[in-house]
């Protein structure tokens, strides 16, 4: 996976790695500084001279191997880093690839709801229109006639009456009230059927014409 980055940004695994290298550079130091002890004692300080000398030998083979141990292990560092980022930038683009697809979902939803209301909304004004021609059917030939649509027994007029639960000489005010409680009792959300619920707002329409 390729990282862009700017040449002019110091890179801080450079620093890093100069900070553990500086180590193993500082006890060779150390140890040339004994090798230089060794040739300015004189040879009264002979066994002093061999314990320097061998102080010196292995402090320069320590940093010898502390230096090149570090160099593997921080390769190792540089090589594990890299990979975790790459981990880490393909589990992130998982993440949003899982967050744009339950955004797509979310607005699919969304759009089947709203065209399953205006199926629901077409539905019943059809059904409206089909009963309410029912009703007007029936009760033509007595407005033909000149009589009183609300007083005269005409068909639709009684069947209205009767989905209703209404008498003869109701009022508007008592058609409300029986047509609320009639199409609260039957609407589809408090486990009546829609034919029933239609039926309650047919009659209604053809009584309050």
């Amino acid at each position: 996976m390729t990282n862009y980055k700017s040449d002019s940004q110091p890179r801080p695994e450079a620093h890093e790695e100069s900070g553990k290298i500086v180590i193993p550079q500082l006890i060779f130091a150390f140890s040339l500084f004994l090798f230089f002890m060794v040739f300015l004692l004189s040879d009264a300080y002979a066994s002093l001279r061999i314990w320097l000398t061998l102080a010196a030998i292995i402090l320069s083979l320590l940093s010898l191997c502390l230096h090149f141990s570090d160099i593997h292990i921080w390769d190792g560092y540089l090589m594990r880093r890299s990979r975790s980022a790459e981990a880490l930038s393909d589990i992130e683009r998982e993440l949003q690839y899982i967050r744009d697809f339950i955004s797509q979902q979310r607005q699919e939803q969304e759009r089947q709801e709203d065209l399953f209301r205006d199926f629901l909304r077409d539905f019943e004004r059809d059904r409206a229109s089909e009963h309410s021609e029912g009703f007007e059917r029936a009760s033509k030939g007595h407005r033909a006639k000149g009589t009183a649509y609300h007083h005269q027994p005409r068909p639709g007029y009684e069947v209205a009456m009767s989905v209703l639960g209404l008498e003869h000489g109701f009022s508007q005010v008592d058609l409300k009230k029986a047509w609320k409680k009639k199409a609260f009792d039957t609407h589809p959300d408090h486990g009546g059927s829609s034919e029933k619920f239609q039926e309650i707002t047919d009659a209604y329409n053809c009584l309050r014409a």
